[in-house]
């Protein structure tokens, strides 16, 4: 009987070796993979710090890029385009502004009166 409990305790006793190596193997990789990240999120902190920095040089209330003159001064770009993607071209008649005359705009126009028709109760319903 002594025999039986000592080889079943053997037995039990290397299966929980075995378990107890498994489970230092799977703490040892969770322990890489934690390092790994904290050494991925020091990564992210520094730039993010060297991004900050680098927004906090620039001069505030100024473009980030240089701006290129327009060559040909102040002349003012006139170009249409449509929807298909068309460009038109310019066309060379000269254009004819409308002279308005306040006075004579006065003479031609004369305010319509609105005639609202005169309102009429409806019949309540009989209940």
């Amino acid at each position: 009987m002594i025999g039986k409990f000592i080889s079943t305790s053997d037995s039990k006793f290397q299966a929980l070796e075995k378990y107890i190596s498994v489970s230092e193997d799977r703490f040892q990789n969770l322990e890489a993979g934690q390092r790994h990240l904290q050494a991925s999120v020091h990564n992210l902190e520094t730039q993010v710090g060297k991004m900050a920095k680098l927004l906090s040089e620039r001069n505030q209330g100024s473009l980030p890029s240089d701006t290129k003159v327009n060559p040909k001064q102040k002349q003012h770009l006139k170009a249409i385009s449509l929807r298909s993607g068309k460009k038109l071209q310019p066309s060379n008649s000269p254009q004819i502004e409308k002279d308005t005359n306040p006075e004579n705009d006065a003479d031609t126009t004369q305010p319509q009166k609105l005639v609202v028709p005169e309102y009429k109760p409806k019949i309540p319903f009989p209940s």
